[in-house]
């Protein structure tokens, strides 16, 4: 799943993203009314875009990484990571979800049309 081939994909996937959405899978990208635990039991019910290890997609894979660890640790996924990664590398200042007193020093990323675009390139021989 790590490496993008386990035949999920995300939402926005012109083949299964209607599925996803009517299952009311999490989109990686916004925000989302239910549990990691919901999401990732209503994606294990739809079908796979793709045998395994048959290509590469990004896709909710590291979602449910993130939830086998919840279950594995008893732990949710954030309280994990920084009870057992973030605190013991001296990371005091990441989060998953930043308290409000924290918030005002965030720099909202912003989605300019550049980034989005592919570049096309030609090649000469």
């Amino acid at each position: 799943m790590l490496r993008h081939t386990s035949g999920l994909t995300y939402n926005w996937n012109e083949d299964l993203g209607p599925m996803y959405e009517k299952a009311n899978v999490a989109s990686g990208l916004l925000q989302y009314d239910g549990t990691i635990g919901d999401s990732v039991k209503n994606l294990a019910a739809l079908p796979l875009l793709f045998n395994p290890g048959d290509r590469f997609e990004y896709s909710l894979g590291v979602d449910v990484l993130g939830r086998l660890v919840e279950v594995v640790s008893g732990k949710p996924l954030d309280e994990f990571f920084r009870t057992r990664i973030l605190e013991p590398l001296g990371m005091k200042d990441t989060y998953f979800y930043p308290p409000e007193s924290k918030v005002g020093r965030l720099r909202r990323a912003k989605w300019d049309a550049w980034r989005l675009h592919t570049p096309t390139f030609q090649i000469r021989d």
